[in-house]
C-alpha cells in the first residue's frame, strides 16, 4: 500500500511515447501500491480510459500524460479525457515555456512537471491531488448530507409551525365560539 492510504483502489493512467518512461513510471508507482494503466500514444490512451469506464467499479484517478507525442499530442488527448473524466490531469513534458505550461492549463491540466523530474516529487504531487480529490469527495457527500439534514429540519419546524398555528387558529375559533354562546 502506498503512502497516506492510498494504494490499489487507486489506478492512474500513465502516457508517453517514450517506452523506457512509461516502464519506469509504472514500475514506481506499481512500488507505491498503485494500480496503473499504460500507453504510449494518444488513441491508444483513450481506448484504454474507455475500456476502463466500462469495466465494473474501475476507472482512471489520475493520469500522467506527455505533450509531445507522434499524432494526437498531449494537450489534444488532455481535451478528450475531459469530456469522460474529472480526475487530475499531470503533464510530464520537456516543453519549458511559459505559453506551453499555459496550454497545457487551458486544455484542462491540473499540473504540469518539467522533465527530467524527481520521482520522489512527482509522486508527492500525485500524493496531494489524490488526497485533494478525496477531500472534494468527501466534502460533497458531507454537504449532501447536510442539505438532507437541514431540509428535513426545515421540514419538520414547518410541520411544527403549521401544527402550532393550526392548534392556535382552532383554540382561538373555539374561545371565539365560546364567547359568542355565552353572550345569548
Amino acid at each position: 500500500m502506498g503512502l497516506m492510504g492510498m494504494g490499489p483502489e487507486q489506478r492512474l493512467l500513465i502516457v508517453d511515447d517514450e517506452l523506457s518512461i512509461v516502464q519506469m513510471l509504472e514500475e514506481f508507482f506499481r512500488m507505491e501500491g498503485y494500480e496503473t494503466v499504460c500507453a504510449q500514444s494518444a488513441e491508444e490512451a483513450l481506448r484504454a480510459v474507455n475500456r476502463n469506464l466500462t469495466e465494473e467499479h474501475a476507472g482512471i484517478d489520475l493520469a500522467l500524460l506527455d505533450v509531445n507525442m507522434p499524432g494526437m499530442d498531449g494537450f489534444e488527448l488532455c481535451r478528450r479525457i475531459r469530456e469522460h473524466l474529472s480526475c487530475p490531469i499531470i503533464f510530464l513534458t520537456a516543453r519549458v515555456e511559459d505559453v506551453d505550461q499555459l496550454d497545457g492549463f487551458a486544455a484542462g491540466a491540473d499540473d504540469y512537471v518539467l522533465k527530467p523530474f524527481s520521482l520522489e516529487v512527482l509522486g508527492g504531487r500525485v500524493r496531494a491531488h489524490l488526497a485533494r480529490e478525496a477531500r472534494r469527495g468527501a466534502a460533497r457527500r458531507g454537504r449532501r448530507a447536510f442539505a438532507f439534514s437541514m431540509t428535513s429540519r426545515s421540514i419538520m419546524q414547518s410541520v411544527r409551525s403549521r401544527s402550532r398555528s393550526g392548534m392556535l387558529a382552532s383554540r382561538l375559533t373555539s374561545r371565539a365560539r365560546s364567547s359568542t354562546s355565552s353572550r345569548c
